[in-house]
């Protein structure tokens, strides 16, 4: 866990430079059950301020389409992905957790989480499975189980519904995105970042995105989009 950290925009990723103040940690996670490892940063560090809150009200959420939570769950169930779920901790840092043996009766989600974790009570919790299907409610966590009772779930981005998206917008989501960045970068008297005219060489990260993406589209019958 650390402080807010600065971010600059590079090439529309962000560059994030944190200075930790504490950090969790376990060789893996079957280790998870007992106590983490812990490094804390030396008494006396001086952290960075964080950035002045923009002024004005913030923009609207873009009008993505807002499906029931209950359908978002089975699509989750039935594509398998892991769940996090996240709460803050003692601190008021969010921590999110990997979770196993995710179930659901009526509106409460259960799941086993490592004993070891840093995080006991109840309090305001989402429940995430890759980031398309996101829920939220209020957790509690008890000697390595936990219970989310839902009350609503975020809209899907469609990029995350829709990797081709990504890529290539359709005009209507790149409307819809570019005016909220547009917004709110005023707010923060900040320019759009620029593409530089000539591009620096990608990062083995951004290969290995592109490689994946290559696969998403062949397996639609999309592998005729240029990337």
């Amino acid at each position: 866990m650390g402080r807010r950290p600065s971010c600059s925009l590079v090439l529309g990723a962000a560059d994030y430079r944190v200075l930790p103040e504490r950090i969790w940690w376990w060789n893996d996670a079957s280790a998870m059950n007992e106590a983490p490892q812990v490094w804390q940063a030396p008494s006396g560090t001086e952290f960075p301020a964080s950035d002045a809150a923009p002024c004005g009200k913030s923009s609207p959420p873009s009008p993505w389409p807002q499906r029931p939570w209950q359908e978002l769950a089975l699509d989750a169930f039935r594509a398998g992905a892991p769940g996090h779920l996240t709460m803050c901790d003692a601190q008021g840092f969010p921590l999110p957790v990997p979770t196993t043996e995710v179930t659901l009766a009526g509106d409460l989600f259960r799941m086993k989480v490592g004993r070891g974790l840093p995080l006991a009570g109840s309090g305001q919790a989402t429940l995430s499975f890759r980031g398309k299907q996101t829920f939220v409610g209020v957790a509690e966590i008890r000697r390595g189980e936990a219970c989310l009772q839902v009350e609503r779930a975020l809209p899907q981005l469609p990029t995350m519904v829709e990797h081709s998206q990504v890529m290539r917008p359709s005009p209507t989501i790149r409307a819809s995105l570019m005016a909220r960045l547009e917004e709110e970068v005023g707010r923060r008297g900040q320019p759009i970042p620029a593409m530089p005219e000539q591009l620096p060489p990608p990062t083995r990260m951004a290969i290995l995105r592109k490689q994946r993406l290559i696969e998403i589209l062949s397996a639609r019958g999309l592998e005729h989009l240029e990337l």
